[in-house]
């Protein structure tokens, strides 16, 4: 008995460890983000870029607590992974691309943004498209999206 008891205490302690590295990783990223924003030393493009960075990742929890009850620490996880990944890509693609191809791919980015959804939530569409309808905005990407799935999208169509 004492030997099946230890063994529960050690799947729940596992079970608490790989839920805690999970949101260690969410946690880190957004972490930094905040770190760049409330850094003055930071430049401006970095600021508006990890501005938008943390907003988009405070969504995610914040929308599946409102809509769901609860935002998994494994979708918190992926998201923020997808997230840094999608605009990594997106910086890197429009450093490369000719200056008159750049907005076809812009407009590739947003598209991906806007049709991968996180969450159903037509209610809050003008709040979670905040940062698409910003004319000059650096990252104008809706902050209701599956990272995932857009930089899967992404991907796949610049491989064409």
């Amino acid at each position: 008995m004492r030997t099946i008891r230890i063994f529960v205490v050690c799947l729940l302690l596992i079970g608490a460890a790989v839920q805690t590295q999970a949101q260690d990783v969410f946690n880190y990223v957004l972490e930094k983000a905040e770190g760049i924003v409330n850094n003055p030393h930071s430049t401006e493009i970095d600021l508006k870029i990890n501005q938008f960075k943390a907003t988009a990742l405070r969504y995610i929890p914040t929308a599946g607590i409102r809509l769901h009850g609860s935002a998994s620490v494994e979708t918190m996880d992926v998201q923020a992974v997808g997230l840094n990944e999608f605009l990594m890509k997106y910086f890197a693609v429009l450093q490369k691309v000719p200056a008159k191809d750049r907005k076809a791919y812009v407009m590739l980015f947003v598209e991906a943004s806007r049709k991968n959804v996180l969450y159903p939530d037509e209610k809050n569409r003008e709040i979670s498209e905040a940062f698409v309808k910003d004319a000059g905005g650096l990252t104008p990407f809706s902050l209701n999206t599956n990272w995932e799935k857009a930089i899967a999208e992404v991907n796949a169509a610049l491989k064409k």
